[in-house]
C-alpha cells in the first residue's frame, strides 16, 4: 500500500494542550543520562543510514558556512504502512529511554500537511513510534503516532491545535521515558511539551529524522540516554573479521575464517551427520539484539541463530529458541524452539505466535512471508529478545514474532551458538556480527 494524503474538512480539535502542562516537570532530565550521540554534519554524514540515499546530501548555510543535513528531494520510498517515507537513521544506536534535541528547519511553502518528523525506538521496517509536526492538528497530522505491522495509529493524549514552521529554525526535543512509556514533544519551548502519549509497545530501538512527502534541514542533533541503555546503547562486535576468537565448537574441523566470515562447511568428504554449534564464548545472552549478515551458499542449506539456548551433553544438541535460516518457506526466518518438548516450529516466516501461560499457541499470520536475496549476496539478520518478546527481521522485513508467556518453558537466558545444520553438504557464512544488551 503506497502513502496517501488525507484531504477533507478540518476537525475541532478536543485534546489541547491543558493548562496543568505549565507546571508538569520532564519525565526524565539529562541530569541523569549521559551523551551518548551527537552530530553536527561538519564531518560529513557518515554514521547515518538513510531510506532514500539519493533525496539526502550536506549542505552549507549561505552566510554562516554551516553545514547541515539536508532532505533536498521530497517523495522518498513507497510503504507497505502510512509513515514517514524519507528517512535518515542514525547507525548502530539503540536506546529505551532517552532525550533527543535537534534544531530542524522546513524547506517549503506551509500547508496544512507541512511536515517533519522524528522517528524513535525502531524495533523494524514498521515496528517504531513517530512524532509528526505540522501546521495542523487533525487525523493524519501534528500527532505521535504507533506503526506496528499495521496502519499508524494516532496514540497523542494531548496535542497542540498545530505547530508552525515559517522560514526559521526551531528546536525540537523528545523525552522518553520507555519503561512508564511517556513520550513528552517540545517545539521551541522547552518548559511545556506541544505533545504527550503514553505506550509500552516498543522500549527499545533505533532513531532518525525525516518526512512524509517534504523537504528540510537538520542539524546539531543531540541524545542523552540512561547509563544502563548506554552500555546496552552501542552494539558491541563479538566477530573480529579475522578469526574465531571469543568463539568455541567441539568439533573445530567444520568452522574457519573465509571473505572476512565465520564460515562453517560440510561437504562429502567431510559430512555433517549431527548439528555442529559454533558458541559465542562471551556469557549467557538474556535480554539483547543481535544484527548479523549471513548467506547460504547457492541459497542452499541450513543454519540458525541459536540463543537463550542450551547445549546438550550427551549429543552436543542446541536446546532452545533458534532464529532459522533457510532459502523460503515456513521455515525462513522462522522461530523456533529446538529439541524441547514442543513442537519445533513456533512462529512461522510471516506469522506471530503467542503462547499462553498454559502452553495454548495462538498463531496468526502477520504478514508477507520474507525471503533470501539472490545466491552470492549478503542478507540481514536482526534477532531481538526483550522479556517474553522475541522479533526476528531479515533484510528489513519482520519473519516472525513470538510472545511466549508459557510457564514451563520460556527460556530468559542462555546461550548464544551459530549453528551448521546435519545432512547434505553445505556451506554458510556469518559477519558483521553486533550484540547489544538490552540490560
Amino acid at each position: 500500500m503506497g502513502s496517501r494524503n488525507y484531504i477533507g474538512a478540518r476537525w475541532v480539535m478536543t485534546l489541547v494542550i491543558a493548562s496543568l502542562w505549565c507546571s508538569t516537570s520532564f519525565t526524565l532530565e539529562k541530569a541523569d543520562l549521559a551523551l551518548v550521540f551527537e552530530d553536527d554534519f561538519e564531518s560529513g554524514m557518515d554514521g547515518w543510514t538513510c531510506t532514500d540515499p539519493g533525496n539526502w546530501r550536506i549542505e552549507k548555510e549561505e552566510g554562516s558556512g554551516n553545514h547541515v543535513l539536508s532532505l533536498f528531494t521530497a517523495g522518498g520510498v513507497e510503504r507497505d504502512y502510512l509513515a514517514p517515507r524519507s528517512v535518515a537513521t542514525v547507525d548502530r544506536f539503540t536506546a529505551g529511554d532517552f532525550i533527543f534535541e535537534a534544531r530542524l528547519q522546513h524547506r517549503a511553502k506551509e500547508y496544512a500537511h507541512q511536515d517533519l518528523c522524528i522517528v524513535y525506538n525502531v524495533e523494524s521496517e514498521y515496528q517504531f513510534y513517530y512524532t509528526h509536526l505540522a501546521p495542523v492538528s487533525d487525523e493524519g497530522a501534528n500527532t505521535i503516532f504507533i506503526v506496528d505491522n499495521a496502519e499508524r495509529k494516532s496514540i497523542a493524549t494531548e496535542r497542540s491545535s498545530g505547530t508552525k514552521w515559517g522560514d526559521d529554525w526551531h528546536n525540537v526535543r523528545i523525552v522518553r521515558d520507555a519503561q512508564a512509556g511517556n513520550i513528552e514533544v517540545f517545539f521551541d519551548d522547552m518548559t511545556r511539551p506541544i505533545m504527550r502519549a503514553s505506550d509500552t509497545t516498543f522500549r527499545h530501538g533505533g532513531l532518525g529524522l525525516g518526512s512524509f512527502n517534504d523537504v528540510g534541514w537538520f542539524d546539531d542533533v543531540k541524545l542523552w540516554a540512561k547509563a544502563a541503555d548506554t552500555g546496552a546503547g552501542e552494539y558491541v562486535s563479538i566477530f573480529d573479521g579475522v578469526s574465531l576468537s571469543g568463539w568455541s565448537a567441539p568439533d573445530m574441523g567444520f568452522w574457519s575464517v573465509e571473505d572476512g566470515a565465520i564460515t562453517a562447511e560440510s561437504t562429502e568428504a567431510r559430512p555433517c551427520e549431527s548439528n555442529q554449534y559454533l558458541v559465542w564464548q562471551g556469557g549467557d545472552v538474556a535480554d539483547f539484539e543481535l544484527k548479523a549478515q549471513f548467506r547460504l551458499a547457492g541459497n542452499s542449506g541450513n543454519s540458525g541463530i541459536q540463543f537463550r539456548s542450551t547445549i546438550r551433553e550427551e549429543d552436543g544438541m542446541g536446546i532452545g529458541y533458534q532464529a532459522d535460516i533457510l532459502p523460503g518457506g515456513p521455515w525462513c526466518g522462522a522461530l523456533a524452539d529446538e529439541y524441547t518438548t514442543r513442537e519445533p516450529l513456533m512462529a512461522p516466516n510471516g506469522h506471530k505466535t503467542v503462547v499462553d501461560a498454559d502452553g495454548t499457541r495462538t498463531c496468526t499470520p502477520a504478514g508477507e512471508p520474507v525471503g533470501l536475496r539472490a545466491p552470492g549476496e549478503w542478507n540481514d539478520y536482526h534477532v531481538y529478545a526483550d522479556g517474553h518478546r522475541i522479533v526476528l527481521t531479515i533484510n528489513g522485513k519482520v519473519s516472525a514474532e513470538f510472545i511466549d508467556n508459557d510457564e514451563k518453558e520460556f527460556d530468559a537466558s542462555g546461550i548464544l551458538a551459530l549453528q551448521l545444520r546435519s545432512g547434505p553438504p553445505m556451506k554458510v557464512q556469518f559477519k558483521e556480527v553486533y550484540l547489544k544488551r538490552l540490560r
